[in-house]
C-alpha cells in the first residue's frame, strides 16, 4: 500500500496498478474514485508546494502524503478516498508487532507465575488475561456472578443472590 501511494504521489503508476495492488481494499473503498484522486494528487502536491518554503520534490515517505493532506484542509476534502486509505494505512497495526507483543507477555507471565508457585494450569488464564486486558476491563464481576447464580438452583440456594 506505502509503495502504491508514494508512487503514485510521484505520478508513476497506472490505474491498472491502483486496482491490483489494492484489490482487498475493494470493500471499503471506490478503487475507480481512488484511481481519479491519485491522479490529482500530484496536482495537490504542486499547489502545496507553492505555499511553503520548502517545497518537496519527489515524496519518499507515506507520511510527506500525510502531512500534505494535514496541512492543506481543502486538498483532504477534493481527495475522500485517498484520505480514507491514508487512515487506513495509519491504523492497521504490523503483523508482527501482535506476535511479539504476545511473547513478550508470556515470558513476563511465565516469570511471574514461577515466582509465585502458582499451579501450572492457571497459565492459560493468565495469559489470556494479559493479552486481552482491554475485554477484560469491560467485563462486570457482578454480572458474571448473576449469570453464574442462573445457572441452576442449587448455585442459587447454596451461593445466594449478588
Amino acid at each position: 500500500m506505502d509503495d502504491c501511494l508514494v508512487k503514485a504521489a510521484n505520478g508513476n503508476i497506472s490505474g491498472a496498478d491502483v486496482k491490483e495492488r489494492l484489490a482487498s481494499f475493494s470493500h471499503v473503498i471506490n478503487l475507480d474514485k481512488l484511481t481519479e484522486e491519485l491522479r490529482e494528487l500530484t496536482i495537490h502536491i504542486k499547489i502545496y508546494n507553492k505555499e511553503v518554503p520548502k517545497p518537496i520534490m519527489k515524496v519518499t515517505k507515506v507520511s510527506t502524503i500525510c502531512d500534505i493532506l494535514t496541512g492543506k484542509p481543502s486538498s483532504k476534502e477534493c481527495l475522500p478516498e485517498v484520505d480514507r486509505l491514508l487512515k487506513l494505512y495509519n491504523s492497521v497495526p504490523l503483523v508482527s508487532a501482535t506476535a511479539e507483543h504476545t511473547f513478550s507477555v508470556m515470558r513476563r507471565v511465565k516469570s511471574w507465575l514461577r515466582s509465585t508457585k502458582t499451579p501450572a494450569n492457571s497459565l492459560n488464564n493468565r495469559m489470556f488475561e494479559s493479552i486481552h486486558q482491554h475485554r477484560m476491563d469491560d467485563i462486570s464481576s457482578q454480572q458474571v456472578a448473576e449469570e453464574f447464580d442462573a445457572k441452576s438452583k442449587e448455585r442459587l440456594n447454596y451461593f445466594g443472590r449478588f
